[in-house]
């Protein structure tokens, strides 16, 4: 197969594209006033929650729940049930993941939502 320089640089044009999708869709952005993915600020947890519930009502969302001093815990399938309610409500912070690399953490103050940072990457970090 001969390797000629209109392969070399279709092959570059597609590299380059790949790496241009993969920094415009990166996301790492922290919300501390307003609204943001379909949250506002100084919502109440019962309110955040019922906006969740319907906001993603037909994904697969995971929650990291006890989150450990450390940031850390095991990861469990959320289905937004009165059960769930009960196990995260009086927690200061809650992590839905989408998959292991699409998140978004909610931060309360007292019943208050405070901040909203919302993560998504679709490649490794080295």
């Amino acid at each position: 197969m001969r390797f000629t320089i209109s392969t070399f640089v279709v092959l570059v044009v597609l590299i380059g594209a790949y790496i241009l999708y993969l920094k415009a869709t990166y996301i790492e952005e922290e919300i501390e006033t307003g609204s943001a993915y379909g949250f506002t600020v100084g919502d109440t947890k019962d309110a955040v929650y019922k906006n969740a519930k319907t906001l993603y009502a037909d994904r697969k969302v995971f929650i990291r729940y006890p989150i450990e001093s450390d940031g850390y815990g095991p990861i469990y399938e959320f289905t937004f049930s009165d059960v769930d309610y009960e196990k995260i409500k009086n927690d200061k912070k809650w992590e839905f993941y989408f998959d292991k690399m699409d998140s978004i953490r909610l931060i309360f103050e007292g019943e208050h939502l405070v901040l909203i940072h919302r993560h998504r990457q679709h490649f490794e970090l080295p």
